[in-house]
């Protein structure tokens, strides 16, 4: 991984280079555009760097497989699949809509994570033993519907990714908490139909941040999330001004003001 730093108005914006994989590349202008365009859905202060594609055969390959048996499955709980679509329906461009399935609850949603876990992630897939039990549902891959959801994840780091998932829902259960209080959790591990595998967690009635209620999307195996995008972004920062320059700048600014006044009223500085 590469960085290049330069430095606008005294604040320092590093562009973050990923070194070249096997899987990952950067994508054409159009889809660069689209990618961004869908990624731009005003829930974040963020400025995107760099759009790749993933073009990894054998993860495609599982999550297929995977898809092939929740439609098996679709055919006896049809009833159980319909859940309020995700915001990135409405967004998605028209050329990523043939890659996925409503009826399925196969939507494009989000995941944030640093910039080296992005790589990893693309080139091996998710691997659910890494992911925290503490999680809300525990270990699973845990995906949001806007960006500024996703792009809390994770805290405390400069070097940040979003990928750009499909994601298998499938049969999933929907569950609404109030103030955290983890009942999600402990319905899930003790569902009347057995193993749970995805679920939609609805925190609206949470007190908290507003991106702290947001949707979250969670699947409980690898197969389930295929990489397809991921971007790479630096949070949008306001340029800092010292008391100096400020001084300098109001000056210019007040003179080239007294000269537009002074002309109007005939004289000529």
């Amino acid at each position: 991984m590469r960085r290049n730093c330069v430095c606008f108005t005294m604040t320092l914006v590093c562009i973050i280079s990923i070194a070249a994989s096997d899987t990952l590349y950067q994508v054409d202008e159009a889809t660069d555009k689209a990618i961004r365009d869908f990624v731009n859905d005003g829930s974040a202060n963020i400025v995107v760097t760099t759009v790749y594609r993933n073009n990894n055969s054998k993860l495609l390959e599982a999550y297929m497989n995977k898809r092939n048996q929740v439609q098996r499955e679709a055919m006896n709980y049809i009833s159980s699949f319909n859940i309020s679509e995700p915001k990135t329906v409405a967004r998605l461009p028209l050329m990523l809509s043939s890659n996925v399935n409503k009826s399925l609850n196969e939507f494009y949603l989000f995941h944030g994570t640093k910039v080296s876990t992005m790589k990893l992630i693309a080139e091996s897939g998710f691997n659910i033993s890494f992911s925290s039990p503490a999680n809300h549902y525990g270990s699973g891959v845990y995906t949001a519907e806007l960006i500024g959801k996703a792009a809390q994840y994770p805290v405390n780091v400069t070097e940040k990714a979003i990928i750009i998932g499909r994601v298998l829902m499938g049969k999933s259960f929907h569950c609404q908490e109030k103030n955290f209080s983890h009942t999600c959790l402990r319905e899930k591990n003790n569902h009347p139909n057995g193993t749970v595998l995805s679920v939609v967690f609805d925190c609206g009635e949470c007190q908290g941040s507003y991106e702290d209620t947001l949707r979250e999307f969670a699947v409980f195996e690898n197969e389930r999330f295929y990489p397809d995008f991921a971007i790479v972004y630096h949070n949008k920062v306001a340029p800092k001004v010292t008391n100096g320059l400020y001084v300098a700048v109001m000056s210019v600014l007040t003179l080239h003001i007294s000269r537009i006044h002074s002309q109007s009223s005939g004289l000529l500085l």
